[in-house]
């Protein structure tokens, strides 16, 4: 995966450093390194809660115009990696479910931290555009 570098560098880096642990067959350094952007991410996106379940929970209020079933499943991988290096053994836990997460993961980053600026860029772009073909033209609600 490629993250873009508008993802703050702290979540870049645990999610080279998981890749790294995959590639070196460290199912428990990825798995921790997994946890810890979700852990990362809740504390600099400032969420509020009692638990991790409840802070995640808490982004979909922050981060409205992002599907809230991406933060659903962060609270899925959250629960799944944190039982399997606490509590169970890593029996039945593959490489492949942790490049999932991931993939996961990066697609959230993705949702939060660079469609917004590229959404906001193209909509700056657009008015500029409507106001060079329309000088003058009135803003409406939502400009």
């Amino acid at each position: 995966f490629t993250l873009d570098d508008r993802i703050p560098r702290r979540l870049r880096d645990l999610f080279a450093e998981a890749e790294g642990c995959l590639r070196g067959g460290f199912l428990t350094g990825a798995s921790a390194c997994v946890r810890k952007i979700i852990y990362e991410m809740a504390a600099l996106e400032g969420a509020r809660g009692e638990n991790y379940e409840d802070r995640l929970k808490s982004l979909k209020v922050k981060h409205a115009e992002v599907d809230a079933t991406y933060f659903d499943t962060l609270v899925t991988i959250q629960q799944a990696t944190s039982s399997k290096v606490h509590e169970d053994a890593l029996d039945g836990w593959k490489p492949e479910h942790l490049k999932g997460m991931l993939a996961a993961i990066a697609e959230v980053l993705e949702a939060v931290y660079v469609l917004p600026k590229v959404l906001e860029r193209k909509r700056t772009e657009i008015l500029k555009m409507r106001d060079e073909l329309l000088p003058g033209a009135p803003e409406k609600k939502g400009d």
